[in-house]
């Protein structure tokens, strides 16, 4: 009886012991690479328009969502932003209310933080996007929609915004 006492507490210990070593959902190194963009933010682009956007972590922090606004266009757009450790790759889809629907994929390159879309094809020929958050400090970030007509190997920029933190 003891032999089987002793067995099953073995089992529990093992069992309590494997459950909290485990690790966190979404706790791999890449899965913070957005957390320079957690909070509310003003968006001001052509130097004069502004917006705002508040980015939250949500689902167990596994998710970054993104709540952008502008009200000078009425234009309001949401992202869903999710880390895939096994490709290293951020996975981000836009939705917005004027029909707009966008898929990216990028990582982190050189400070940067670089999304983009596959090729697609439009009545003027093949054509890429990529969003690309760059300069980023504690308090402020750049970013800018690029577009891209010879399959990446030069970039135009479309809109550019620069962000500062609400305090």
């Amino acid at each position: 009886m003891k032999f089987y006492l002793l067995l099953l507490a073995n089992i529990c210990l093992i069992t309590v012991y494997g459950q909290n070593t485990s690790p966190a959902p979404c706790a791999s190194p890449g899965a913070s690479q957005f957390d320079f963009w957690i909070g509310s933010w003003t968006a001001t682009w052509a130097d004069t328009l502004h917006g705002t956007n508040i980015i939250e972590k949500k689902f167990g922090n596994c998710t970054v969502h993104e709540n952008f606004y502008d009200p000078n266009n009425n234009y309001h757009g949401e992202s869903w932003s999710v880390y895939n450790p096994s490709t290293k790759q951020w996975n981000q889809t836009w939705v917005d209310n004027k029909g707009g629907y966008i898929a990216l994929t990028g990582a982190m390159e050189e400070g940067k933080m670089i999304l983009k879309t596959g090729e697609m094809q439009t009545p003027k020929g093949k054509k890429q996007m990529r969003m690309v958050y760059y300069n980023i400090q504690p308090d402020s970030f750049d970013w800018s929609w690029d577009a891209s007509v010879d399959g990446g190997l030069t970039w135009k920029p479309s809109w550019q915004i620069h962000y500062t933190r609400k305090k």
